[in-house]
């Protein structure tokens, strides 16, 4: 049995993007994480420069922020930038 593709998005947005996990109450607030979700779904397609699978998309975003993250922290020590001030910056 083949999925309608709103099927799809919404199935990709719970299991990826923690879309059944937010209590929106306001229909404003509701049109806008729609469109934040729509907006990650795009990113995810089309993000790495070349058009793929949302998987792949999402796979090399998380990848890319995971490496990204970890350089953070890497320039932080080198600069003996103290751990709670790393803290405050992310926080």
């Amino acid at each position: 049995m083949e999925r309608w593709p709103v099927e799809i998005f919404f199935r990709q947005s719970k299991n990826k993007l923690a879309f059944d996990r937010y209590q929106i109450r306001s229909s404003k607030g509701i049109r806008r994480y729609s469109l934040l979700m729509s907006l990650a779904h795009l990113i995810a397609y089309t993000g790495c420069g070349k058009t793929m699978s949302f998987e792949d998309g999402y796979a090399y975003i998380y990848s890319h922020i995971r490496k990204e993250r970890l350089r953070f922290i890497y320039l932080c020590g080198a600069r003996h930038v103290l751990f709670e001030e790393i803290l405050a910056l992310v926080a």
